[in-house]
């Protein structure tokens, strides 16, 4: 009879740890800010991004949320899905919204 019970208890603690770990990778990712240079930048759909988005030289794909504004200098900026509170700028590159 123990030996059902530590085997339910630990079944049963093994569900409730999964549970937790499916409950952590579904909330959303704050950042303060993301500068890049020379590097693509990638804000995924579960990001916010509480202040600027700034790359030189590189890409910019938002399928996030950023706050502030995206700039792109010598970086072709893509929002995909995704929301820019701010202004969004591509500085000798490419533009797309949609």
């Amino acid at each position: 009879m123990n030996r059902w019970k530590t085997i339910l208890g630990g079944t049963l603690l093994t569900m409730l740890l999964s549970g937790l770990v499916v409950e952590a990778a579904a909330a959303p990712h704050y950042q303060a800010q993301l500068v890049q240079f020379h590097r693509p930048v990638v804000v995924e759909a579960n990001e916010i991004i509480t202040g600027d988005v700034v790359s030189f030289f590189s890409t910019v794909t938002i399928k996030g949320h950023v706050e502030g504004d995206v700039v792109g200098v010598f970086s072709q900026v893509v929002v995909e899905g995704g929301a820019v509170e701010g202004d969004t700028v591509a500085v000798f590159a490419p533009l797309s919204l949609h």
